[in-house]
């Protein structure tokens, strides 16, 4: 167990655990968790190490945090290339970056498969616009490669 510094002590109460994995759900950092309680990282470690519930919290704050990054990714990650016929792609090196240097994937087999299923989720989603839009517009057939009128 780790020592208690009694000046901070004070600070932790049953509601922390309950207060971090809710600044997780919107992304949080620790440092951020943190700075809002005003203590040092040193102290927050300790909380989990003195109290399981909050090792608990952290575990499952880790988890919310990276799904909030992930969807971030999903939604605002996108590349829009309009010179070259419209195309969209998903800049996955930004993608890499931002999850490596906050959740640690580096050669994670898991991150690339992740990876890897939002190329494809983000390129359904461009064929199944591009289709609507043909289909709305009624003068072109979906079978038509020409896309002649």
């Amino acid at each position: 167990m780790a020592k208690i510094n009694p000046k901070t002590a004070t600070k932790y109460h049953g509601g922390i655990p309950k207060e971090y994995i809710e600044h997780c759900k919107k992304g949080g950092a620790v440092s951020q968790f943190c700075l809002k309680y005003e203590v040092c990282r040193a102290t927050f470690d300790n909380w989990c190490a003195n109290y399981p519930t909050m090792m608990e919290a952290k575990l499952i704050g880790k988890h919310l945090a990276e799904g909030w990054w992930v969807t971030q990714a999903q939604n605002h990650l996108i590349i829009h290339n309009e010179q070259d016929c419209g195309t969209t792609k998903f800049d996955t090196t930004l993608y890499k970056f931002i999850m490596s240097g906050r959740f640690g994937h580096t050669t994670d087999r898991d991150f690339d498969n992740r990876l890897k299923e939002l190329e494809e989720k983000l390129a359904k989603q461009a064929q199944t616009t591009a289709v609507s839009q043909y289909a709305q517009e009624g003068e072109y057939t979906l079978d038509d490669d020409s896309k002649t009128k």
